[in-house]
C-alpha cells in the first residue's frame, strides 16, 4: 500500500541553533541548526530551504526525516566536523546566523513556512553562555510558538546537543 503524508505547519521545527560557536567549548567551531520531526510520519525535506532576514539557502536534497528524530543542517564546509554527532544534511548558501539575534525560518518546497522564530541574546538566560560556544535549545517541542519562554542556553557541558534531544 502507498500512503502519502502532506506535512502541516510545525510538523518539523527548528529546535537547536548554534549561532555563535566561538569561543568553542567542546563542539566544532561551526554554525548549524537542528531540525526535529514532530509528525507521526516520516517527512521528505527535499527542496525545503532555511532562511534568515537576508538570505535563503539552496534547496535541501532528498532526505527522509523519520518521526520524532533529528537532523543537523549546515554548510558543506561544516559537515565533516558535525557528522560524529548525528545525521547531517548539507545545504548550499547556509544562512549566516547572527550572534546577537536573527529571524530564522524553515520553508517547504511549496513555500509554506513550516516554522519561524526570531531569537536574540536574552533567550540564552545566561550571560556566560550568551558570549559564545553554546547553542540555544527549544525546551518543549510541543510549544513551537512560545518564543523566548521556550528557549534557553544549552546546559550541556559541550555547549549543545547536536543529534541528541535537548
Amino acid at each position: 500500500d502507498f500512503f502519502h503524508y502532506r506535512s502541516s505547519r510545525y510538523d518539523v521545527v527548528i529546535d537547536e541553533i548554534m549561532a555563535d560557536p566561538s569561543p568553542t567549548l567542546q563542539l566544532p567551531e561551526k554554525e548549524w541548526i537542528e531540525l526535529r520531526n514532530r509528525a507521526r510520519f516520516q517527512v521528505n525535506l527535499r527542496s525545503w530551504r532555511l532562511g534568515d532576514r537576508s538570505s535563503l539557502s539552496g534547496p535541501m536534497p532528498v532526505y527522509w526525516l523519520p518521526p520524532d528524530s533529528l537532523v543537523i543542517v549546515c554548510a558543506s564546509a561544516s559537515a565533516a566536523a558535525l557528522e560524529p554527532f548525528g545525521p547531517v544534511l548539507v545545504v548550499s548558501a547556509f544562512p549566516s546566523l547572527d550572534n546577537e539575534g536573527d529571524l530564522l525560518y524553515l520553508q517547504t518546497d511549496d513555500g509554506l513556512t513550516m516554522h519561524a522564530l526570531e531569537y536574540d541574546l536574552s533567550w540564552y538566560r545566561n550571560p556566560v553562555r550568551q558570549s559564545g560556544g553554546s547553542t540555544l535549545e527549544m525546551r518543549d517541542v510541543q510549544l513551537p510558538c512560545e518564543g523566548p519562554s521556550n528557549w534557553q542556553a544549552s546546559a550541556d557541558i559541550r555547549g549543545g546537543t547536536p543529534g541528541r534531544r535537548n
